[in-house]
């Protein structure tokens, strides 16, 4: 009986240790944007012209000690309704995660909202317009 009250108290004493070193994911910085792969940058903004038809989305550098995160995204548009879905799980570049989109000609124009929930502890939200 000593040897289960022992573990108990030591498992008591580790659970809380245990479960802030599986919580440590935080996002230390994150920004949306479009992207231009020709010149290899990401310029920051709210704004995305369909007439240029770019490459847009986020990016996060996240503090965390895996080695994969599972991220899931909620976009929904102007016209409201049920928010489209995308779950994956990759692998941080240095500590970098992003997802991007093409826009094209026939994008409904107006508000976007699109919320990013990783592996199910941090939070972020952007909202962006499409022209």
């Amino acid at each position: 009986m000593k040897t289960i009250l022992k573990l108990a108290v030591i498992a008591a004493v580790f659970a809380p240790a245990a479960a802030l070193a599986e919580a440590r994911t935080s996002i230390v910085a994150s920004d949306f944007g479009v992207f231009d792969d020709a010149k290899g940058t990401f310029t920051p903004t709210r704004t995305v012209s369909r007439a240029a038809k770019p490459e847009y989305g986020w990016m996060m550098l996240l503090d965390t000690p895996k080695t994969a995160v599972r991220y899931r995204e909620e976009l929904t548009g102007p016209a409201g309704g049920a928010p489209t879905i995308r779950e994956r799980t990759v692998s941080p570049d240095e500590g970098v995660i992003l997802n991007v989109w093409s826009a094209e000609r026939d994008d409904p124009a107006g508000r976007y909202v699109v919320r990013v929930l990783v592996d199910e502890q941090v939070e972020k939200t952007f909202i962006f317009d499409v022209e």
